[in-house]
């Protein structure tokens, strides 16, 4: 799972440096195929590594005197987690070249990892749409989640017990994943080389990210409206690189905690 996260800096940071960027769109190859290269030397780089990790540590119970697990579910095991990991990298992969500054990408990749499971909690615990909620629901709706919860399951299986599971606990990070690398490749054609250490204006990003937050906070407490007014107005500063802002970053600032206002009530 950590690897989703630093791969892709390492991959695609080339496109938020004016130097590299330019080097490399100049090149004559499309840029489809560059990405693809990028994508595929990123994709062995996250699994490489897990795969020496996993086999070394199967290798090492199998060899153990009296090994009481079931040491045939290793190989779906295996093939699942790879499956996880390539849909998590691709999920980060496009998160990241939203941006147009390294740090920024970081951002949107943690903020992301997190946004999930923050509307899936209010929708549970807040509007009470599901009466009862499981821990392998809850836990996929976080970008990491589904590999989690799939180890978890396998764990069980591993040690003779009984998993607690479901397919459902796979949806979200199946179509984010999916979604990741449909964006990716086909956003690219918008990029544009002058973007690079300019601000991260993308609608995927901090205009996206910082109202609704607000929302979604607020929504579960209407008590925290200073603290989130506040929290938006310093991420809005961080983002715009000045203190002084314009009518539109106060109408998101506004929309978000009229959204987050209303999501309250109506709980």
């Amino acid at each position: 799972t950590l690897l989703t996260l630093i791969v892709p800096v390492l991959m695609y940071s080339f496109k938020m440096n004016k130097r590299s960027v330019d080097a490399y769109y100049a090149l004559p190859i499309q840029r489809e195929k560059l990405y693809l290269v990028k994508t595929l030397v990123g994709l062995f780089l996250v699994l490489a590594p897990f795969t020496i990790a996993y086999w070394s540590g199967f290798l090492t119970l199998l060899l153990r005197s009296g090994n009481p697990y079931a040491m045939g579910w290793y190989v779906p095991a295996y093939f699942g987690l790879v499956v996880l990991g390539t849909l998590l990298y691709g999920f980060n992969s496009f998160i990241f070249t939203r941006a147009n500054k390294v740090g920024d990408g970081v951002v949107f990749m943690l903020a992301y990892g997190l946004l999930g499971g923050l509307a899936y909690s209010y929708l549970v615990f807040e509007l009470d749409i599901i009466s009862k909620s499981k821990w392998w629901i809850e836990q996929s709706f976080y970008s990491w989640g589904g590999v989690y919860v799939f180890t978890a399951g396998m764990d069980c299986l591993i040690r003779l017990e009984e998993p607690s599971w479901s397919v459902m606990s796979f949806v979200y990070p199946v179509i984010t994943g999916v979604l990741g690398y449909v964006l990716l490749f086909r956003s690219l054609r918008k990029e544009k080389a002058e973007n690079a250490e300019q601000i991260s204006d993308t609608p995927y990003g901090y205009k996206m990210l910082i109202p609704t937050y607000a929302a979604l906070i607020l929504g579960g407490s209407v008590s925290t409206v200073t603290f989130v007014l506040i929290a938006e107005i310093v991420a809005t500063i961080v983002y715009q690189r000045k203190f002084k802002f314009g009518k539109k970053e106060w109408i998101r600032i506004g929309i978000g905690l009229a959204v987050g206002i209303l999501l309250n009530l109506i709980k």
